[in-house]
């Protein structure tokens, strides 16, 4: 979730206890403050995180979510055209799969390479995974901490592509406001 007004939102994880129903109390609250705030999409991931709170994956929020009744228009799911460095490409195949019918979109990982996400994309449809797929695109940064990012993720490990962007692409300069960056979907 993202910060209302500039303040910090708790991490559910943090706050909830229990299991089922009760766990849901501080997600309820949460939802209700981003409603209150115009907040219609979500974009709900795993994060990674050294130690799982009480929602210790995406889809353990989603079906969450699903419980309480969530407004929201729009649920962005992560897809990852070049697998994921700590998770196994069927453990993410799986997992996608067991999302999408709690989401409304795909948003991938970075990739460099347009050609990988692309027969990516076409698997997940042939998978029968019919949610639009949107190719997400990395923020204003330095090439640098692009690039360390990028390895951090184990992007490139598969041998589809080079770690970084193409030769002279600039992602720092590429998507800055005023610029006509934005997602796209995925052609199939």
């Amino acid at each position: 979730a993202a910060a209302l007004a500039g303040e910090e939102v708790p991490r559910t994880d943090s706050t909830c206890s229990g299991s089922g129903k009760a766990r849901v109390g501080p997600l309820t609250d949460l939802v209700a403050r981003l409603r209150e705030a115009g907040t219609d999409s979500v974009f709900v991931i795993g994060g990674d995180a050294a130690e799982a709170g009480e929602y210790p994956d995406a889809l353990s929020l989603l079906q969450a979510l699903k419980e309480i009744g969530h407004p929201f228009s729009t649920v962005g799911i992560g897809g990852y055209p070049e697998g994921h460095g700590k998770i196994s490409d069927e453990l993410i195949e799986a997992a996608l799969k067991a999302k999408a019918p709690h989401a409304t979109q795909v948003i991938t990982q970075l990739c460099f390479d347009g050609d990988t996400t692309v027969d990516w994309a076409r698997t997940v449809a042939a998978d029968g995974v019919g949610l639009p797929i949107r190719v997400g695109i990395p923020g204003a940064v330095s090439r640098q901490k692009l690039i360390r990012v990028s390895a951090g993720l184990g992007l490139g490990q598969h041998g589809h592509s080079k770690v970084g962007p193409p030769p002279g692409c600039d992602p720092a300069r590429a998507f800055t406001p005023g610029s006509t960056g934005g997602s796209t979907r995925a052609g199939m």
